[in-house]
């Protein structure tokens, strides 16, 4: 098993983040994915924002989850949402990040996307 690691910088609140990008043609399956908030004052439990992520260049789209904060960006609770999609070599990682703060307290962030995949 091998992570993807995909980051994406947050600068203003309610950004919109687009994700459009090859996988390794080595990786035949995505078996989970973890995304981490790191670089913003925590307040535990926050929902921050909501990812959407479709595979083989859009034929599949098994990534639709609400983003929190935590003190501790990768830790017990944040274990991996279990995926069992298969990948085509050569096709696009596609999708989006919406950030959800609406107060006058939003701090710039960094986004990371862990995505766990197998080789052929």
């Amino acid at each position: 098993m091998s992570w993807a690691i995909i980051k994406a910088e947050i600068k203003r609140p309610l950004q919109v983040v687009v994700f459009d990008q090859k996988l390794s043609p080595h990786w035949v399956a995505c078996t989970g994915i973890i995304c981490s908030i790191t670089d913003k004052l925590p307040d535990d439990n926050k929902i921050n924002g909501e990812i959407s992520l479709s595979f083989n260049s859009k034929k599949i789209h098994p990534v639709h989850l609400e983003v929190t904060s935590y003190a501790n960006p990768i830790g017990n609770h944040n274990k991996a949402h279990a995926l069992d999609e298969s990948l085509i070599p050569n096709t696009l990682l596609t999708g989006y990040y919406m950030d959800k703060t609406q107060d006058d307290y939003f701090y710039p962030y960094l986004l990371q996307i862990y995505l766990k995949c197998r080789k052929s």
